[in-house]
């Protein structure tokens, strides 16, 4: 095995003279060795002790500096290290060898004795998975135990860019439905960490395959079958998942989004047409419309949103992405847009407006039945609008405040105070007004004019 850096080795030998000192026999297990033998870089360290390992954790926060969380119910001690080092600590479950016959994946079921580096105890052979670049389960029994394990199987094979063995996917689509018994907050995260996954595409393929995404977004469900202009609906949120995933790998219009902004761009690309199924209306020529589809798709938000422990301001990024996603291809039929126009999109959209222009973007790339001229209209008020969002970041917020029309004009009604300043902001987004002063006398006009 490649020889560990400086950092971890002193940090392995300080844990191992901290376990002798307590009689304690203690393995380097699971994540840390698999990624050992790949020679992929990590500072998460994972431990397993014959003795009490919150009293190991403790005296190893304690003698390199750092603090320990308990986590799982006292299954996992955490020890956080400077440096960003981190060791999880947990019990054996018997010996070492029955300790790793009960790990979810043969690459995971290996240890080595932290007094005997050179020791690798691989009693499923592992190491040979893990050279063949293989994800194979342990048993089957270990899905029951822990339903989230089967989304972490598609999460490794992505991370890892393994392949998932055969028996191990039959499995996942046996046990699929078992996905809802699983943590809620340990399904998005997991889902947080496959989305920082490039490409993530051929893994949703995966999941679907599998089941586990139904059993994860139900509302995907009713959209198989779903046809519009020739087209799946579900196969068309799968393109746009694709196409946005293709805009960020290029780094369309050198826009930059850090990884929960990522995260929240493909999974508004996964769901923005789940409205379709309740909206569905066919003519009496045989058009089939989706009337209002992005109204109610904003309203499932708060559900998929709440199922997924997602926090209130994601939600509601989730929520303007799916009203929304129809807005830019309207404004795109129309030419050259007013400032006025510009700005009430950039007052509804607020610091959303960036990615509503790439989900936007990436549906019309994913619709079969687009002209190319329709495109090239769309690509180019695409651009136009993220210039124009640029030039937003770099604005004032507000060039007028309700204290400073209060100071000028005395107490006025809240609503009458909401108004001048939402037409202050108007003058201002279309060049009329450019500074507070000017603003001041904007605002002195109107109230003369409604006197």
């Amino acid at each position: 095995m490649k020889e560990l850096d400086l950092v971890t080795k002193i940090v392995l030998e300080e844990v191992e003279k901290i376990a002798r000192e307590h009689n304690m026999k203690a393995y380097l297990v699971g994540g840390f060795v698999r990624d050992w033998l790949l020679e992929r870089e990590t500072k998460d360290i994972d431990l397993a002790t014959d003795g009490d390992p919150l009293l190991l954790a403790n005296d190893i926060a304690s003698q390199l500096g750092g603090k320990i969380i308990v986590m799982n119910g006292y299954r996992v001690i955490r020890c956080l290290l400077p440096g960003r080092i981190q060791v999880d600590v947990s019990s054996l479950a018997g010996s070492v060898e029955e300790d790793m016959v009960r790990r979810d994946f043969t690459a995971n079921a290996l240890a080595v004795p932290l007094d005997d580096l050179n020791t690798l105890i691989d009693p499923l052979n592992g190491r040979k998975d893990i050279e063949d670049k293989v994800l194979r389960m342990v048993s089957e029994e270990a899905f029951l135990e822990d339903p989230l394990r089967m989304l972490r199987a598609i999460r490794l094979t992505a991370v890892l860019g393994f392949t998932l063995e055969e028996k191990t996917r039959e499995a996942l689509r046996k046990n699929a439905h078992l996905i809802t018994q699983a943590p809620p907050e340990r399904v998005k995260e997991e889902l947080f960490l496959l989305s920082r996954v490039t490409p993530c595409y051929p893994y949703i393929r995966l999941m679907d395959e599998t089941g586990l995404l139904m059993g994860i977004f139900p509302e995907l469900t009713a959209l198989k079958g779903i046809i519009q202009d020739g087209e799946d609906v579900f196969e068309h949120s799968l393109e746009t998942f694709k196409q946005v995933e293709a805009l960020l790998a290029e780094g369309f219009a050198q826009i930059e989004l850090d990884s929960k902004d990522q995260f929240l761009l493909k999974l508004a690309a996964l769901v923005h047409d789940v409205g379709k199924f309740a909206t569905r209306r066919a003519e009496a020529d045989g058009t089939v419309r989706f009337i209002g589809h992005d109204v109610l798709g904003e309203t499932m938000m708060r559900e998929l949103g709440r199922r997924l422990r997602l926090s209130k301001r994601d939600v509601k990024t989730l929520r303007r992405l799916v009203r929304h996603h129809l807005r830019p291809a309207f404004l795109s039929h129309f030419g050259e847009l007013s400032h006025r126009v510009v700005f009430r999109f950039f007052q509804d959209l607020k610091e959303d407006a960036m990615l509503l222009l790439l989900l936007s973007y990436a549906d019309r790339l994913a619709t079969k039945k687009v002209s190319e001229e329709e495109l090239a209209k769309h690509k180019q008020l695409t651009l136009k609008l993220i210039e124009e969002a640029r030039k937003e970041t770099r604005r004032p917020r507000r060039i007028l405040s309700g204290r400073d029309i209060v100071q000028e004009f005395g107490s006025l009604p809240g609503p009458t105070i909401g108004r001048l300043l939402r037409l202050a902001e108007e003058a201002y987004a279309e060049g009329l007004i450019n500074s507070k002063e000017e603003a001041i006398d904007f605002v002195r006009r109107l109230l003369d004019e409604e006197s």
